[in-house]
């Protein structure tokens, strides 16, 4: 009898399908015609069947390596899209807070214009009313005298001299 995937030929079709389960290289060339067959990542065994890779698996201590390794390497994945996002979030707040910042910078600006006008508005209208004050009063600052310290005093009080 001969094997269909390696063309050896065997005497019976037990030691034919002996053949096709254990030798490595018909199992290789299998596992190229029969995508159902099982190759272990650590030690790149086959096994045709499900059963016998499980019972494998068990075993096989480069495979368990791998496991390990791929384990760390999806969780160093997992925190690196979890801090890229987390970046990425921060980066956004942080555009915003500056936006933030140039809009209080306008608004203090602003607020600081108005009440400088509203401070020399409130100025001039105290200027002006003291001129006014004084136009109409004029006569009053004429009929009063002014003692050595400039301080002024109607024309019928007593001054520091005449107290002694």
């Amino acid at each position: 009898m001969e094997c269909q995937f390696c063309k050896n030929f065997f005497s019976s079709s037990k030691s034919l399908k002996a053949h096709q389960k254990r030798t490595k290289y018909c199992l290789e060339i299998q596992s190229q015609a029969n995508p159902l067959c099982y190759k272990c990542k650590g030690c790149l065994d086959t096994f045709n069947t499900a059963g016998l890779y499980e019972k494998h698996k068990q075993v096989c201590t480069k495979f368990a390596e791998i496991q390990i390794v791929d384990a760390y390497e999806k969780k160093i994945e997992e925190q690196r899209v979890y801090y890229e996002q987390r970046c990425t979030k921060l980066e956004e707040k942080n555009e915003e807070y500056a936006k933030n910042i140039t809009h209080l910078q306008f608004e203090l600006h602003r607020q600081r214009e108005h009440y400088m006008q509203r401070i020399i508005d409130l100025q001039d209208h105290k200027l002006e009313s003291l001129l006014h004050h004084i136009s109409n009063n004029s006569n009053v600052f004429t009929s009063r005298k002014w003692d050595a310290n400039s301080t002024m005093l109607p024309s019928n009080t007593l001054t520091s001299a005449h107290c002694m």
